[in-house]
């Protein structure tokens, strides 16, 4: 390692130098005095750049002040325009009134602006849209029609004036005006107003001949200034800058005894050649190349033989002409000066670059070469090696760094390992196992049954658990459940089963033996049996009888949703038991949706349909607004009762008569907007959305409201639907707002996107879901997910609506997190409002 590296560097080192000489000589030598040459020519330039950029400096001031005049005169039009239009606006309010009549108003609206004191630089006067001159500061032209009328270069500018200021209510315009009995043509600049009230023009107009003054006077306040900041960059060394004006005049120069001269007229006619001098500073100032020309010098005053080199710039703003020279022979010292001593000084420092090169590599190459072999052992997954350097510059930081990476990837992948085997052990205990029993749950449950070709689920439900859950606490209903287990277990050991809790009260015994399929019902028996004898609760000194309905699926292609289909048709049919069969889901979906049907046409026919009002409440507990929900009124045994959509909305949805509901629901909340004071918010799906003939129906219902109606109204948009067009719903939002209609995104944080598509639409709402507030004070994920979603809002300034309070402990800890807005059965129930 040492030997290559060393004789490598080494070999490259004294290639370098015989390349270097070589060039050095041939290549380096001419070029730099090539290059001196022009950088020393560069330098004279710089200096006119210098001058020539304060010059234009004064010309951006002079353009940057006409620029502002010319804004400050458009604004004072402006201000003029608006102070009439203020005028008309205010008695136009009276004319409203029925206080006068619009002659009256007119007449006295202009008694008002004809009292304007106006001076040179504007003036108002009012048209209408047919071109006839209403006011005038000259009265003669009152009723005069410029509609035809041509300006000063023969264009008809009137129409143009009106047709821009109705279609944008404001307008900038120009016209070239000539004075009565006068020759000078001035160009206008006109401010227009649309009164649409009144359809009238009013505008007021300035002539740029009153910017143009000023520029002029800033002009000669430039030059008096200017001069004297030149006369400060004036420097030696790299030759004379001077500044003459067009008539040959020098203006300023660093010999203040040529300033005044002019080459034109002056004592250098027995010398020079001054009109050839003249014409060719004009052509040089032109073609921006070198110009060439002799002079004399201060040791030689009488003899204009040397040869100087000059760059020429002509400033058409001030008319000067702006001049930087320098002595070729000057030139060519310096250059010969410089280029010795660079090539001396290069030659130098390469020797010493060398030397020090030599000296230091062997030095260099041992912690590199250390470094390099423990790289590659480490490399090969050995981390106990450590390079030890004794040294405190670069190389010994980097072993120090890389020894203490060392330590810290071994203690982090140690770390890493540990928490990973924690965390998929804590995961995995979740996502499988109960908490209060240990036993397996649902997910655990399905994920068993997926290899297998024949098994048999048992879903057990405990009847009646939820009245001991009341009658004795949840303390004595967990005690109860754990002994259940416990029987169970026992139960499911003896027969080869495995045993799972699935939901509350309900517990699953799984069966893999085949041969008992064929005589099921033995093993049914069996289960209930078990349920014979007391259960003794300690706590309590009570023994308590329970009994229990059985779900069963014997080898069916989804097991799990058979048992619990078979279950529920056994807690509706107050069977013991039922095995599931594929005739109980068909002929209850039959039986059902028929009678559904029917309950919802003839809702819809005897105008049944009703909706309901929810109330939200603010921080202070004032309320504020409603959410419009739907209810159908029925009649049982006589007894008036209103049902709600969870009992029908999935066969209305089958059956094509939920546009129909949303309809009447929606059309009965807006037709009654005027009842309410609060703001009313109604229901939306995407797939209303997606409808046509709906679409048709929200557009002329919301075409209908007026614009303090629309304002008082909220769509909220179910986030958790599926949304298969993100476009089609953002085009949705886009246009209604446009309309005054605000949004809010329902059931936030169940759905398709969530924090992303929030940021697309920004909504004014958010209504967090209620199955994360249901929980809150038990559920800590809960709890968190709440917490997050409200903090997201407020970053984003969307107010957030919390609903599904059903309690006061739940109610404090949303009110603790900041939430905007409440709802829920504990602040109040939905009712019908009219």
């Amino acid at each position: 390692m040492k030997n290559k590296i060393f004789l490598k560097v080494g070999a490259i080192f004294i290639l370098i130098i015989s390349v270097y000489l070589f060039f050095i000589t041939f290549i380096i030598s001419p070029k730099i005095t090539e290059y001196l040459f022009n950088f020393e020519k560069n330098q004279v330039k710089s200096q006119l750049e210098k001058i020539s950029y304060i010059v234009n400096s004064k010309k951006e001031q002079i353009n940057e002040f006409e620029t502002f005049k010319e804004k400050e005169y458009r604004q004072k039009i402006r201000d003029l325009s608006y102070f009439a239009y203020n005028i008309f606006e205010d008695y136009y309010k009276e004319y409203e009134e029925n206080s006068y009549s619009k002659e009256e108003v007119l007449k006295k609206a202009f008694s008002i602006i004809s009292k304007i004191n106006y001076s040179d630089e504007a003036y108002l006067y009012i048209i209408d849209l047919k071109g006839n001159v209403l006011f005038h500061p000259t009265k003669s032209n009152i009723g005069r029609n410029i509609y035809d009328l041509k300006d000063a270069k023969g264009k008809v500018f009137a129409p143009t004036i009106i047709k821009n200021a109705i279609e944008e209510k404001e307008t900038y315009s120009s016209y070239s005006w000539k004075k009565l009995n006068s020759d000078i043509v001035s160009e206008k600049i006109v401010h227009s107003i649309y009164f649409e009230p009144f359809d009238i023009i009013i505008s007021s107009t300035t002539a740029k001949s009153n910017i143009q003054m000023e520029i002029n006077a800033q002009k000669e306040k430039a030059i008096q200034k200017l001069t004297p900041l030149i006369e400060t960059l004036f420097m030696e060394g790299h030759g004379d800058i001077f500044i003459m004006d067009e008539e040959l005049r020098v203006i300023a120069h660093p010999n203040k005894s040529f300033i005044g001269d002019s080459l034109a007229l002056g004592k250098y006619g027995k010398y020079l050649n001054v009109s050839k001098l003249a014409k060719e500073l004009k052509e040089a100032s032109l073609s921006k190349e070198v110009w060439k020309y002799t002079w004399n010098t201060k040791e030689d005053p009488e003899n204009f033989i040397y040869e100087k080199l000059a760059w020429v710039e002509h400033n058409d703003f001030f008319g000067w002409y702006i001049v930087s020279s320098v002595y070729k022979k000057d030139l060519e010292k310096k250059v010969e000066e410089i280029d010795s001593m660079l090539i001396t000084l290069s030659v130098i420092l390469l020797l010493i670059v060398l030397f020090i090169a030599i000296v230091f590599l062997q030095k260099l190459l041992k912690p590199i070469k250390d470094l390099s072999e423990n790289a590659r052992l480490v490399e090969e997954g050995n981390l106990e090696v450590r390079t030890i350097v004794q040294s405190n510059d670069e190389l010994g930081v980097l072993a120090n760094h890389f020894n203490r990476m060392l330590d810290s990837i071994q203690e982090n992948t140690k770390n890493l390992e540990e928490k990973i085997e924690e965390r998929t052990e804590e995961l995995r205990k979740r996502l499988y196992y109960d908490d209060l029993t240990g036993l397996e749950n649902r997910e655990c449950l399905i994920e068993s049954i997926k290899d297998e070709e024949f098994v048999a689920i048992n879903f057990i439900d405990i009847n009646n658990f939820d009245d001991i859950n009341e009658l004795y606490g949840f303390q004595i209903g967990n005690e109860l459940l754990i002994k259940i287990t416990k029987r169970l277990q026992d139960f499911a050991k003896e027969h080869g089963l495995s045993l799972y809790r699935v939901n509350g009260d309900i517990f699953a015994l799984k069966d893999t033996n085949i041969v008992r399929f064929l005589a099921y019902e033995k093993m049914i028996d069996k289960i209930h049996e078990l349920f014979i004898k007391e259960f003794k609760i300690e706590g309590l000194g009570v023994d308590l009888y329970l009994s229990v309905t059985v779900g069963t699926s014997i080898s069916q292609t989804q097991p799990v949703k058979c048992a619990n289909t078979a279950l529920n048709k056994a807690k509706q049919t107050s069977q013991r038991t039922v095995v599931y069969n594929k005739n109980i889901d068909v002929k209850e979906n039959i039986k059902k949706m028929m009678h559904w049907k029917d309950k919802i046409k003839n809702a819809i026919e005897n105008d049944n349909v009703i909706p309901f009002f929810q109330p939200i409440f603010n921080k202070d507990e004032k309320l504020i607004k409603y959410e419009t929900l739907m209810r159908i009124k029925d009649t049982v045994d006589g007894k008036e009762h209103f049902l709600a959509p969870g009992n029908f909305f999935d066969v209305a949805i089958k059956t094509k008569q939920y546009f129909k509901l949303n309809q009447i629901v929606i059309k009965k909340a807006f037709d009654n907007l005027d009842k309410i004071a609060e703001i009313v918010s109604v229901n939306i799906s995407f797939s209303d959305i997606l409808n046509l003939d709906f679409m048709d129906f929200i557009e002329k219902e919301v075409k209908l409201l007026s614009k303090e109606q629309r304002q008082r109204v909220v769509f909220e948009i179910l986030e958790s639907d599926f949304i298969s067009d993100h476009k089609v719903l953002d085009d949705f939002i886009l246009t209604f707002r446009e309309k005054g209609i605000k949004f809010a995104i329902d059931d936030f944080g169940t759905g398709y996107s969530n924090f992303t598509h929030v940021l697309n639409i920004k909504p004014e709402y958010i209504k967090i879901d209620g199955s994360l507030i249901k929980n809150i004070d038990k559920d800590q994920t809960s709890y968190e997910m709440v917490k997050s979603i409200i903090d997201f809002c407020k970053s984003l300034n969307i107010i957030v609506v919390v609903e599904f309070i059903h309690n006061e402990i739940v109610y404090k800890i949303l009110q603790e997190l900041g939430a905007d807005e409440y709802q829920g059965f504990y602040l109040g129930e939905p009712a019908p409002l009219f």
